[in-house]
């Protein structure tokens, strides 16, 4: 692996993975939904859009990538917004091309602009508005962001003001943030690292900034104190609870504990919060847990479901018992060697691919976490770290509630 900062700003990674001819290009842009403003929110997720609708010199950014043997796709996270291309390797060149046109020289027509603005309209009503519980994430960033840029999903902070933004605000955002320092390519074939590194450099150090002076500070606080909500839902029987705590950032001292606590309570039929709530004490039809993946502002999230006729007091009791039960108590050896077993079979499961190796690694590197520091404290995952981590994540002021609650009617 060969890792390199350009003069403009940019970072270049080039990986070998040999026995394979297909080559993955991934580029990491630093940009989320935290660099909007509420009044822009759903801007990153919409200009991601908008970038496969053609640049200056590739007017058809799809026909191009398919007469290239391509496949393409993308994702817009809070703190990031992630490219990526699978293709054959003789094709790179013609592909970084691609690429660097349209990260310079974005078309962003009004006729684009409408289109995929009604695209996202539809999609936000199907994702946050008509499942009877599809507010949640939009409920529980509120509550446990209230004064920071993680306030709100990468849809939007709510469907009129993602009504308002115009096409002067996705230019502005793409000025702004999609500038060589944001960006991490990130090239993995079974070509050698150092061919690569060259190519890539001949292609990314053409990027120049797009001089705008627009800057929008980015706000990375917590709340500080426990928040519960109830909300009334009609269309739904039974009593359903999403419960989340903070936890470390991305790679941090704290973060893969709180990931192994996770699987310790929720993971299987074998779990703890499965045995008391599901299967010995059927309060609960479901359970389960999961935590986010951001580089900054993370939760630990348990969500589920009760049986009709169980309070919601009445589960929180038991559920705040056994939390502080689990708080006390050491994992016993037997779980622990299964849990690191597991961990560290995921992650190189998960690095085995070269789309994965590719994403990774551009993520990894904006984090500033290394593969060998994730795999290092995998293994050294231990009972006691554990019990220190679940003492500084399950305490009161460190909580946030959202319960719905069927409406009688």
């Amino acid at each position: 692996m060969i890792s390199k900062k350009l003069t403009n700003g940019a970072q270049i990674i080039a990986i070998s993975k040999p026995n394979t001819s297909l080559a993955v290009l991934n580029i990491l842009v630093a940009a989320g939904s935290i660099n909007e403003t509420i009044e822009t929110a759903g801007a990153a997720h919409f200009l991601e859009h908008m970038m496969f609708e053609g640049s200056k010199h590739f007017k058809d950014y799809d026909k191009t990538l398919q007469d290239l043997y391509g496949e393409n796709n993308a994702f817009t996270c809070q703190d990031y917004t992630n490219y990526y291309q699978i293709l054959p390797y003789e094709n790179i060149e013609k592909s970084l091309e691609l690429e660097i046109d349209r990260f310079q020289n974005l078309t962003l027509s009004e006729a684009k602009f409408q289109t995929q603005r009604n695209v996202i309209i539809e999609e936000y009503k199907e994702t946050s508005l008509q499942p009877p519980l599809s507010d949640f994430w939009h409920k529980l960033l509120l509550k446990a962001f209230p004064n920071s840029s993680y306030k709100w999903p990468v849809i939007g902070y709510s469907l009129e003001r993602f009504k308002n933004i115009k096409r002067k605000d996705l230019i502005s955002f793409y000025k702004s943030n999609y500038t060589p320092e944001n960006l991490i390519f990130t090239l993995v074939s079974g070509q050698d690292s150092s061919e690569m590194i060259q190519i890539l450099e001949s292609y990314v150090s053409k990027l120049t900034p797009k001089n705008n002076n627009i800057n929008h500070e980015v706000i990375i606080n917590r709340s500080k104190k426990h928040v519960k909500s109830v909300y009334k839902r009609k269309n739904i029987q039974n009593i359903s609870f999403f419960t989340a705590f903070h936890i470390a950032d991305f790679g941090k001292e704290g973060y893969f504990e709180a990931d192994a606590i996770s699987d310790l309570l929720t993971n299987g039929e074998s779990s703890i919060l499965y045995q008391e709530f599901v299967k010995n004490n059927p309060i609960c039809l479901e359970i389960s847990s999961f935590i986010t993946d951001n580089k900054h502002m993370n939760l630990l999230v348990f969500e589920g479901k009760l049986h009709q006729g169980v309070s919601y007091d009445r589960f929180k009791n038991q559920f705040d018992d056994l939390l502080n039960t689990f708080k006390k108590d050491l994992p016993n050896l037997q779980k622990m060697e299964m849990l690191k077993n597991k961990a560290e079979t995921y992650f190189l499961f998960n690095n085995y691919s070269i789309l994965n190796i590719a994403q990774n690694f551009s993520f990894w590197n904006y984090c500033d976490v290394r593969k060998e520091d994730i795999l290092d404290r995998l293994q050294n995952l231990d009972a006691e770290k554990i019990k220190n981590i679940s003492q500084t994540i399950f305490q009161n002021h460190n909580e946030i509630e959202i319960v719905y609650i069927p409406e009688i009617v």
